[in-house]
């Protein structure tokens, strides 16, 4: 399975969770409580099932909260992986990551299933095993991709964080980029012209 080489980021991101335990028993409107986590409430499977720390306040999303990841997973998160979600106050039931729904500059984003309402999980694009097709896609229309959400915060003391015309991440993928193309084609129903020919 491809996987991104972060280039500019190898060996920057913590591995421990960023956000401190919040004294429940005072208001402070600097540094409110986390919210709710989703109620994901998959039977513990054979696989294995990862705890991801998330930040303690989501954004809303089209459909649903969306949580982002906060610190490095123990691997790479890619879809149909069971996980935990843990903020610095609670933790969530087991969910599975499931089809993207987002793709950015810097972030991918997964449907999480396994509870009764909708939510998301958004992983910086280092810490994520992407499908050759989205991988490609990455790569090929890298400058076409929303620029925001902006990057984690592991990331922003990175120089090439700055360049809006490079793309500073690198994939291993094994598939015929011209197969991939024609893939694309087929789902965005656009056509690939050969290079020279004219369109009428």
């Amino acid at each position: 399975m491809p996987r991104p080489i972060p280039n500019a980021f190898q060996n920057t991101a913590p591995r421990s969770g960023i956000a401190e335990q919040q004294d429940s028993s005072r208001w402070d409107p600097q540094n409110p409580p986390s919210f709710p986590l989703p109620r994901l409430c998959l039977k513990d499977m054979d696989d294995d099932v990862i705890e991801v720390q998330v930040f303690d306040r989501p954004t809303t999303g089209r459909r649903g909260m969306v949580w982002a990841v906060a610190a490095r997973p123990e691997k790479q998160l890619s879809a149909n992986q069971y996980i935990v979600l843990k903020t610095s106050t609670r933790t969530s039931g087991v969910g599975r990551l499931s089809t993207l729904n987002g793709l950015f500059r810097h972030w991918a984003q997964f449907v999480v299933a396994g509870g009764p309402t909708p939510c998301s999980l958004r992983v910086p694009i280092p810490w994520v095993c992407l499908s050759p097709i989205e991988c490609h896609t990455h790569s090929t229309r890298y400058l076409t991709l929303p620029k925001t959400p902006a990057p984690h915060p592991a990331f922003l003391s990175n120089p090439l964080i700055a360049k809006d015309d490079e793309n500073p991440y690198e994939f291993e993928v094994w598939e015929d980029s011209a197969v991939l193309d024609l893939r694309l084609a087929r789902i965005y129903n656009i056509t690939i012209w050969p290079e020279g020919a004219r369109r009428h």
